[in-house]
Formats: C-alpha cells, sequence, structure tokens
C-alpha cells in the first residue's frame, strides 16, 4: 500500500487481491465437485476400472505396471476375504449378529478401519452386493447409477440367503420365554427375563435375574442370584404348579396374597388419552389454519381410526375381581377346565412365579 499526497487530497492505491478458492461461491463450488465427480465416475465405466478411492472389506488396492505405466487394480485381501465369507455364512445360519459381532471382536479381528465389529457394520456387509462381484454407485447429482465388477467372495444364493436372514422378523419374546413378566426373583423381588445362549451350534435358553445381570455389568451387585436357570425345566416346573393349583387348591388357602395391578387396562386408558389429544391438537392447528381441510382430514381419520382399534381392544381386557385365594384358586381351577394354557392361566388368575436360587418355583396368589 502507497500514499501520495496530492495538494489537499490523500490517494491510496491498494494493490489487486486474487481470490483464493474457498472464497469462491459455494453453490459454484459443488457444481465444480459434481462436474469432478461425474467425469471420473464416467471414465471409470467406459474404461471398466473402479474409482480411486473405494474401499471395501474384503479387497485392497494393488498397482500394476504395464507399459511402463502404474495401472490400479482390485484384488481380494485373503485374510478380509475369509473373515468376510466367515461371518456371511453365520449370518446364513440364524446365529444372532451381536453373537458374530462379539466372536470376531474377541479373536482380534478389526474391521477395516480398525475399529469394533457392531451389528450395523454386519448388516451393511450383508446387503452389500460386492460381496457378489457387484459394486453399484450412485451419483445423486447425476441421478445415475455406475457398476463394476470386483472378484467375488460368496456366490449369489449366500448372498440372498443373508438377506432373507436380516428380512425375517425376529420371534416374540413370549414363544421363548412365555414366563416373561411372570417370573420375579426370590431372592431381591426383581424381574427375572429370558437370555438365549449359543454353545456348540445349539441354542439353550436360560432365565437369570435381570437386577443381578445389570449391576454386574454397570454397577455393584446387590444380588447374588446370578444362576442361569434352564428355560425347559422352569417351564415343567410351571405347568405342574397351575395343574396343583387347580387340583388341590387347599394347598394354597393359608398362603399369603398381594394385589394385582390392572396394567392391561392402565396402559389402554393412556394411549386414549393420547389420542384424544392428538385429535385436539388437529383441530386447533386447523382452526389457525396452520393445517388445510385436506391435511387436516386426512391426520384426524388416522387418528380416529387408531382410537377406535384401541378402545376396542380395551374393551376385551377382562380382568377379574377377586376378593381373596378362594376365588382366585377358583378361576384357575375353572381356566384349566376350558382347556387354557398355563401361561394364559397365570396371566389370567394375575398369578406370579418367584423363583429361588436354587431352582425351586413358589407360586404367589395376587387378588
Amino acid at each position: 500500500v502507497s500514499t501520495v499526497s496530492r495538494r489537499s487530497a490523500t490517494v491510496i492505491r491498494i494493490p489487486p487481491v486474487t481470490l483464493s478458492t474457498n472464497s469462491r461461491n459455494p453453490y459454484e463450488l459443488r457444481s465444480i465437485k459434481r462436474r469432478m465427480l461425474g467425469g471420473k465416475l464416467a471414465r471409470a465405466e467406459r474404461d471398466g476400472v473402479i474409482p480411486h478411492g473405494w474401499r471395501c472389506y474384503g479387497w485392497r488396492t494393488v498397482w500394476l505396471s504395464e507399459s511402463g505405466k502404474p495401472v490400479r487394480s482390485i484384488e481380494l485381501d485373503q485374510a478380509q476375504a475369509t473373515v468376510a465369507r466367515e461371518a456371511l455364512t453365520r449370518i446364513v445360519a440364524g446365529e444372532p449378529k451381536q453373537q458374530i459381532a462379539d466372536d470376531l471382536d474377541r479373536r482380534g479381528i478389526l474391521t477395516l478401519d480398525s475399529k469394533r465389529w457392531t451389528i450395523q457394520r454386519l448388516w451393511y456387509m450383508a446387503r452389500n452386493r460386492a460381496y457378489v462381484g457387484e459394486v453399484v454407485m450412485h451419483l445423486k447429482h447425476a441421478q445415475r447409477d455406475f457398476t463394476f465388477q470386483v472378484p467375488p467372495i460368496i456366490d449369489e444364493a449366500t448372498w440372498q440367503a443373508a438377506n432373507a436372514q436380516l428380512k425375517r422378523k425376529p420371534r416374540l419374546s413370549l414363544d421363548v420365554h412365555p414366563l416373561n413378566g411372570l417370573l420375579s426373583c426370590a431372592a431381591c423381588g426383581g424381574a427375572m427375563s429370558g437370555t438365549n445362549k449359543v454353545q456348540a451350534g445349539r441354542t439353550y435358553s436360560h432365565y437369570r435375574c435381570t437386577r443381578a445381570w445389570k449391576h454386574a455389568h454397570y454397577g455393584p451387585v446387590r444380588c447374588d442370584h446370578t444362576t442361569h436357570h434352564r428355560a425347559a425345566e422352569r417351564h415343567d416346573a410351571a405347568e405342574s404348579a397351575v395343574r396343583h393349583q387347580a387340583g388341590h387348591p387347599g394347598d394354597y388357602l393359608g398362603q399369603p396374597v398381594q394385589a394385582a395391578p390392572d396394567t392391561g387396562r392402565q396402559k389402554a386408558a393412556k394411549e386414549v388419552a393420547r389420542l384424544e389429544a392428538l385429535l385436539a391438537r388437529y383441530r386447533a392447528d386447523y382452526t389457525r389454519n396452520l393445517l388445510d381441510g385436506k391435511e387436516y382430514a386426512q391426520m384426524r381419520d388416522e387418528a380416529r381410526g387408531q382410537l377406535a382399534v384401541v378402545q376396542a381392544e380395551a374393551a376385551l381386557i377382562q380382568m377379574p375381581v377377586l376378593r381373596d385365594a378362594r376365588e382366585s384358586l377358583d378361576l384357575i381351577h375353572a381356566l384349566v377346565g376350558q382347556g387354557l394354557g398355563w401361561r394364559e392361566v397365570l396371566h389370567r388368575s394375575s398369578t406370579t412365579l418367584h423363583l429361588a436360587p436354587g431352582g425351586q418355583l413358589e407360586v404367589k396368589l395376587r387378588v
């Protein structure tokens, strides 16, 4: 910068400033990046070579010399390909993804970015068609798909089977562990929940004290009931207890009873209140012109339909009013006579079971 005095005026000369690339219009920069990426992908598609920078577990980039020029190529990383093939095969076999991830971590196998395995990583692996030899890259701004060929790791049938396992809905918890919600720990009074364990290719179902398990992992242990009880044995014991109650009610008359909460009706009432408040809010938004007539009608009808379903389900919840142990035992006898399953009998009669660390099952009547 130079200053020149001319009588009463002072002229300041500022040299021209060259704008950096970062000072360009951000829209122009994005346009440049789109054109560059589009050109790279178009050239890669024409030459049949995947764009530089593509990384995926199971492959590696190597440079070969052709006519004195370095040429990039994608080839299998045999160690990673073996792990990927094993993981996908175990997914096809129905093994839980969390168990697969834990096993890979325990063996010291890291992902491509040197991190631990997770369910999400295995899920993306099973969804990626690169493992059958097809890399599909989508350029969103150009609305085009580019497909490149790489050495496959598994065949099409295995990949389809892995995808079928991902889409398969898990079995309901009560199908595998019907005592969930009915079984409590005799040592601390906390709930006991079902869990599965795979050993030597077989799945074993157990019940364990949830409080003891949580404290063992996240804090000081407050319950010493850490035994895992075989689910099948507990189911047989629960069925025997129900039949004994129905056939020998006199053995349970002197037992103290507890108050049974009406959780079914409580949940239904909360859902009805929520949907009614939602309808009121839709009406208020329509009154203030925040919703047009078509939007309001659609949202209102959907909420009304949900409300009708909840009210119909609530009407089916019939929790009997039991005054003492005699009425509870009579109800159990009647339900067993109707041919209902043992879990349904326990649920309808509000009967719970306490499981001691030694495996003894104790029946608790609730009225």
